[in-house]
Protein backbone atom coordinates (compact mmCIF):
# COMPACT_ATOMS: atom_id res chain seq x y z
CA UNK A 1 0.00 0.00 0.00
CA UNK A 2 2.87 2.10 0.73
CA UNK A 3 4.38 1.84 -2.35
CA UNK A 4 1.32 2.25 -4.87
CA UNK A 5 0.18 5.59 -2.45
CA UNK A 6 3.76 7.21 -2.99
CA UNK A 7 4.28 6.12 -6.37
CA UNK A 8 0.41 7.21 -7.92
CA UNK A 9 0.55 10.38 -10.11
CA UNK A 10 -2.63 11.59 -10.01
CA UNK A 11 -5.26 8.45 -9.22
CA UNK A 12 -4.88 5.20 -7.22
CA UNK A 13 -7.37 2.52 -7.52
CA UNK A 14 -7.49 -0.44 -4.54
CA UNK A 15 -9.49 -3.29 -5.13
CA UNK A 16 -10.48 -5.24 -1.71
CA UNK A 17 -12.38 -8.54 -1.01
CA UNK A 18 -15.95 -8.24 -0.52
CA UNK A 19 -15.66 -9.44 3.23
CA UNK A 20 -13.66 -6.61 5.85
CA UNK A 21 -10.85 -8.20 6.75
CA UNK A 22 -8.03 -6.83 9.73
CA UNK A 23 -5.57 -6.65 7.05
CA UNK A 24 -7.46 -5.34 3.97
CA UNK A 25 -7.26 -1.95 2.47
CA UNK A 26 -10.46 -0.54 4.46
CA UNK A 27 -9.11 -2.37 7.39
CA UNK A 28 -5.70 0.85 6.81
CA UNK A 29 -7.97 3.50 5.32
CA UNK A 30 -10.71 3.53 7.59
CA UNK A 31 -11.54 7.30 6.93
CA UNK A 32 -11.82 6.32 2.86
CA UNK A 33 -15.24 5.34 1.43
CA UNK A 34 -15.15 1.58 -0.66
CA UNK A 35 -17.63 1.08 -3.72
CA UNK A 36 -18.98 -2.30 -3.52
CA UNK A 37 -19.25 -3.81 -7.36
CA UNK A 38 -20.33 -7.43 -8.71
CA UNK A 39 -17.99 -9.04 -11.22
CA UNK A 40 -21.08 -8.41 -13.82
CA UNK A 41 -20.80 -4.24 -13.37
CA UNK A 42 -16.94 -4.99 -14.27
CA UNK A 43 -17.40 -4.79 -17.65
CA UNK A 44 -16.72 -8.66 -18.24
CA UNK A 45 -19.02 -12.01 -17.53
CA UNK A 46 -15.84 -13.94 -15.72
CA UNK A 47 -12.15 -13.46 -14.78
CA UNK A 48 -11.47 -16.87 -16.96
CA UNK A 49 -13.60 -15.37 -19.90
CA UNK A 50 -10.88 -13.43 -21.19
CA UNK A 51 -8.38 -14.85 -23.30
CA UNK A 52 -4.77 -15.10 -22.62
CA UNK A 53 -2.66 -13.38 -25.52
CA UNK A 54 1.07 -13.66 -25.45
CA UNK A 55 3.21 -11.48 -27.41
CA UNK A 56 6.94 -12.03 -28.22
CA UNK A 57 9.57 -9.53 -29.60
CA UNK A 58 11.02 -11.02 -32.69
CA UNK A 59 14.16 -13.09 -32.49
CA UNK A 60 16.45 -10.50 -34.58
CA UNK A 61 15.77 -7.90 -31.39
CA UNK A 62 18.31 -9.95 -30.10
CA UNK A 63 20.28 -10.68 -32.24
CA UNK A 64 21.20 -7.56 -34.01
CA UNK A 65 22.62 -5.08 -31.53
CA UNK A 66 22.58 -1.35 -31.63
CA UNK A 67 25.35 0.86 -32.22
CA UNK A 68 25.93 3.90 -30.14
CA UNK A 69 28.35 6.90 -30.63
CA UNK A 70 29.85 9.49 -28.63
CA UNK A 71 32.20 11.88 -30.35
CA UNK A 72 34.84 13.62 -28.50
CA UNK A 73 36.52 16.09 -30.18
CA UNK A 74 37.64 14.39 -33.80
CA UNK A 75 36.94 11.06 -32.70
CA UNK A 76 33.94 8.83 -32.74
CA UNK A 77 33.54 6.23 -30.45
CA UNK A 78 31.50 3.41 -30.92
CA UNK A 79 29.96 1.50 -27.97
CA UNK A 80 28.75 -2.34 -28.60
CA UNK A 81 24.66 -1.39 -27.78
CA UNK A 82 23.19 2.02 -27.12
CA UNK A 83 21.91 1.45 -23.86
CA UNK A 84 25.49 0.98 -22.82
CA UNK A 85 25.56 5.14 -24.32
CA UNK A 86 22.82 5.64 -22.07
CA UNK A 87 24.40 4.45 -19.00
CA UNK A 88 27.71 6.31 -19.94
CA UNK A 89 25.62 8.86 -20.03
CA UNK A 90 23.65 8.19 -16.40
CA UNK A 91 27.05 7.72 -14.89
CA UNK A 92 28.54 10.23 -16.15
CA UNK A 93 26.12 12.69 -14.71
CA UNK A 94 26.36 11.28 -11.29
CA UNK A 95 29.99 11.81 -11.29
CA UNK A 96 28.81 15.36 -12.12
CA UNK A 97 26.85 15.91 -9.19
CA UNK A 98 29.79 14.43 -6.78
CA UNK A 99 32.11 16.84 -8.43
CA UNK A 100 30.00 19.99 -8.03
CA UNK A 101 29.27 19.22 -4.23
CA UNK A 102 32.98 18.31 -3.06
CA UNK A 103 34.30 20.99 -5.75
CA UNK A 104 36.69 18.82 -7.36
CA UNK A 105 38.61 20.61 -9.74
CA UNK A 106 41.76 18.11 -11.00
CA UNK A 107 41.12 14.84 -12.70
CA UNK A 108 43.17 13.11 -10.67
CA UNK A 109 41.31 13.72 -7.47
CA UNK A 110 38.52 11.16 -8.52
CA UNK A 111 37.76 7.90 -7.62
CA UNK A 112 38.59 6.33 -10.61
CA UNK A 113 38.52 2.24 -9.00
CA UNK A 114 35.07 2.75 -7.96
CA UNK A 115 34.05 4.33 -11.38
CA UNK A 116 35.66 1.38 -12.73
CA UNK A 117 33.75 -1.13 -10.60
CA UNK A 118 30.36 0.57 -11.31
CA UNK A 119 31.15 0.17 -15.25
CA UNK A 120 31.22 -2.79 -14.81
CA UNK A 121 28.32 -3.69 -12.04
CA UNK A 122 25.96 -1.92 -14.70
CA UNK A 123 27.48 -4.49 -17.14
CA UNK A 124 29.30 -2.46 -19.91
CA UNK A 125 31.23 -4.86 -21.91
CA UNK A 126 34.50 -2.83 -21.98
CA UNK A 127 34.89 -1.10 -19.09
CA UNK A 128 38.55 0.15 -19.69
CA UNK A 129 37.18 1.84 -23.20
CA UNK A 130 33.71 3.16 -21.22
CA UNK A 131 36.57 4.78 -18.46
CA UNK A 132 38.64 6.15 -20.87
CA UNK A 133 35.63 8.19 -22.04
CA UNK A 134 34.85 9.31 -19.13
CA UNK A 135 38.11 10.47 -18.57
CA UNK A 136 38.03 12.70 -21.87
CA UNK A 137 34.96 14.34 -20.64
CA UNK A 138 35.55 14.93 -17.29
CA UNK A 139 39.56 16.07 -18.49
CA UNK A 140 38.09 18.46 -20.94
CA UNK A 141 35.32 20.20 -18.51
CA UNK A 142 38.41 20.81 -15.83
CA UNK A 143 40.34 22.47 -18.93
CA UNK A 144 37.45 24.63 -19.76
CA UNK A 145 37.18 27.95 -18.30
CA UNK A 146 33.39 28.19 -18.95
CA UNK A 147 33.12 24.36 -17.29
CA UNK A 148 35.58 25.06 -14.55
CA UNK A 149 32.69 28.08 -13.84
CA UNK A 150 29.79 25.59 -13.91
CA UNK A 151 31.28 23.69 -11.29
CA UNK A 152 32.69 26.06 -9.01
CA UNK A 153 30.38 26.86 -5.95
CA UNK A 154 28.09 29.58 -6.16
CA UNK A 155 25.33 31.18 -4.00
CA UNK A 156 22.12 29.02 -3.48
CA UNK A 157 23.12 26.17 -5.62
CA UNK A 158 21.34 22.79 -6.30
CA UNK A 159 22.34 19.35 -8.19
CA UNK A 160 19.83 17.17 -9.61
CA UNK A 161 17.02 19.62 -8.37
CA UNK A 162 13.79 17.49 -8.31
CA UNK A 163 10.54 19.43 -9.41
CA UNK A 164 6.95 18.27 -9.98
CA UNK A 165 5.51 20.26 -12.34
CA UNK A 166 2.29 19.94 -15.36
CA UNK A 167 3.25 19.70 -18.47
CA UNK A 168 1.57 21.20 -21.67
CA UNK A 169 -0.78 18.34 -22.40
CA UNK A 170 -1.97 18.90 -18.66
CA UNK A 171 -0.04 15.91 -16.98
CA UNK A 172 2.24 15.69 -13.88
CA UNK A 173 5.86 14.77 -14.51
CA UNK A 174 9.04 14.77 -12.76
CA UNK A 175 12.03 16.88 -13.95
CA UNK A 176 15.46 16.25 -12.62
CA UNK A 177 17.74 19.88 -13.50
CA UNK A 178 21.24 19.36 -13.18
CA UNK A 179 22.50 22.34 -11.46
CA UNK A 180 21.10 25.50 -10.70
CA UNK A 181 22.73 28.74 -8.82
CA UNK A 182 22.51 32.52 -8.91
CA UNK A 183 24.79 34.68 -10.46
CA UNK A 184 24.71 38.22 -9.80
CA UNK A 185 20.62 38.11 -8.27
CA UNK A 186 20.43 35.53 -11.54
CA UNK A 187 18.94 32.73 -11.41
CA UNK A 188 20.72 29.37 -13.80
CA UNK A 189 19.96 26.70 -15.14
CA UNK A 190 22.29 24.57 -16.12
CA UNK A 191 22.21 21.08 -18.26
CA UNK A 192 25.30 19.29 -18.86
CA UNK A 193 25.38 16.85 -22.01
CA UNK A 194 27.58 14.14 -22.87
CA UNK A 195 26.30 13.23 -26.45
CA UNK A 196 26.22 14.80 -29.56
CA UNK A 197 25.67 18.05 -30.12
CA UNK A 198 24.15 18.52 -33.70
CA UNK A 199 21.15 21.07 -34.53
CA UNK A 200 18.12 18.41 -34.08
CA UNK A 201 19.64 17.54 -30.25
CA UNK A 202 19.95 21.30 -29.21
CA UNK A 203 16.45 22.37 -30.27
CA UNK A 204 15.09 19.41 -28.28
CA UNK A 205 17.19 20.54 -25.33
CA UNK A 206 16.17 24.36 -25.66
CA UNK A 207 12.77 23.04 -24.83
CA UNK A 208 13.51 20.96 -22.13
CA UNK A 209 15.50 23.73 -20.19
CA UNK A 210 12.61 26.63 -21.37
CA UNK A 211 10.45 23.97 -19.45
CA UNK A 212 12.88 24.04 -16.48
CA UNK A 213 12.78 27.79 -16.42
CA UNK A 214 9.02 27.79 -16.19
CA UNK A 215 9.61 25.74 -13.08
CA UNK A 216 11.95 28.54 -11.67
CA UNK A 217 9.85 31.42 -12.51
CA UNK A 218 6.93 29.56 -10.30
CA UNK A 219 9.02 29.21 -7.74
CA UNK A 220 9.80 32.84 -6.74
CA UNK A 221 12.58 33.35 -9.51
CA UNK A 222 12.74 36.77 -11.27
CA UNK A 223 14.89 36.21 -13.87
CA UNK A 224 16.22 32.49 -15.36
CA UNK A 225 19.20 32.14 -17.51
CA UNK A 226 19.40 28.63 -18.87
CA UNK A 227 22.40 26.79 -20.33
CA UNK A 228 23.18 23.90 -22.12
CA UNK A 229 27.30 22.69 -21.58
CA UNK A 230 28.36 19.77 -24.11
CA UNK A 231 31.36 17.92 -22.47
CA UNK A 232 32.38 16.60 -25.36
CA UNK A 233 32.59 19.51 -27.82
CA UNK A 234 33.42 22.16 -24.86
CA UNK A 235 30.51 23.92 -26.46
CA UNK A 236 28.51 26.12 -24.68
CA UNK A 237 24.42 27.62 -25.32
CA UNK A 238 23.10 30.00 -23.09
CA UNK A 239 19.82 32.35 -23.44
CA UNK A 240 17.78 34.64 -21.23
CA UNK A 241 14.68 32.81 -20.70
CA UNK A 242 12.64 35.19 -18.46
CA UNK A 243 12.75 38.43 -17.63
Amino acid sequence: LYVAVTRAKQRLYLVDVAAKTASGFRALLKAEAFDAYQVDQLGFDSISAQPIQTLRLPLSTYQTPLLGTIAIGQTDYQLPAFSEAKTLGILTHRWLQWICEHHITRLDAMPWERIAQELTQTGVDNTPKALSIIKTLLSGLFKSERGRWLIAPHPKAHNEYSVTMRMPEGHLKTVIMDRIFEVDHQQWVIDFKTGQADEAAEAEHRVQLMRYAQCLKALGAAQVQCGIYYLAADRWVSWTALK
